[in-house]
């Protein structure tokens, strides 16, 4: 990574073999919102599922095989 922060750097590209997509954090703003005023974060769920040998788009909620 260029920087500390995973969401100002640029890293390598990368792939997950196996992962599910639970949704997707509508925007940065919105997660900084909901944070700083103790509220869940808005979550949409549209695209959901189970995904394999990919990379991730960005703001995704993910779930790993455990």
């Amino acid at each position: 990574m260029t920087r500390p922060s995973l969401l100002v750097a640029d890293g390598l590209p990368f792939e997950l073999s196996q992962f599910r997509i639970d949704g997707h954090v509508p925007s940065l703003d919105a997660m900084t919102r909901a944070t700083e005023a103790g509220t869940p974060i808005p979550v949409d769920r549209s695209g959901a599922g189970d995904h394999q040998d990919q990379g991730l788009l960005g703001l995704e909620v993910l779930t790993f095989p455990g």
